[in-house]
C-alpha cells in the first residue's frame, strides 16, 4: 500500500497510515553525506560526500544553497583499494567564498558526465539534503 493511502478498519472505518516524511534515500552512486540529512548542530564545519562515481568520463558536483562549491571542495578516494570516491568541502575554510551562517541549508550532490570542452557536463541524476547550523 502507498505510503499515505488509507486502509480499511475492521468495522469498515478508513484509517490513515502515517505519512513518510523522512529524506528520500540514497541513490545506489553515494555510500553517505554529511552531515546527516536533517542534523541539527552548532558544530558543523564541511559536507562530505562519499561516492561511487569512478568511471572515466563521470564526476561528482557540489551546491551548497544553490551556489557551486566543487572548485573549493577537495577530491579524494579511500584508503581503500578501489574503495569509494571523496568529495570534502570545509565551509571553514572557504568561509570568504560562502559563508554558512546558522540556520538551515540545502546540499546538493550531483554526478555529472562531461560533454564537451571545459566545464561543460550533463547531469545524470542528483540527490539534495537539508541540515541546520545552529
Amino acid at each position: 500500500m502507498a505510503i499515505g493511502a488509507t486502509a480499511c478498519g475492521e468495522e469498515g472505518v478508513e484509517t490513515p497510515e502515517p505519512v513518510d516524511t523522512t529524506e528520500p534515500a540514497l541513490p545506489a552512486w553515494l555510500v553517505s553525506v554529511e552531515p546527516m540529512p536533517g542534523q541539527r548542530s552548532a558544530s558543523l564545519r564541511r559536507v562530505e560526500v562519499q561516492h561511487r562515481v569512478v568511471t572515466d568520463g563521470e564526476n561528482v558536483r557540489l551546491s551548497i544553497d544553490g551556489v557551486d562549491v566543487t572548485s573549493y571542495a577537495e577530491f579524494g578516494r579511500e584508503e581503500t583499494v578501489g574503495g569509494p570516491g571523496l568529495l570534502v568541502y570545509d565551509f571553514e575554510q572557504a568561509r570568504d567564498f560562502l559563508p554558512l551562517d546558522p540556520g538551515e541549508h540545502t546540499a546538493t550532490v550531483d554526478r555529472v558526465r562531461l560533454t564537451g570542452i571545459g566545464e561543460e557536463f550533463e547531469i545524470l541524476d542528483s540527490y539534495s539534503w537539508s541540515f541546520t547550523i545552529q
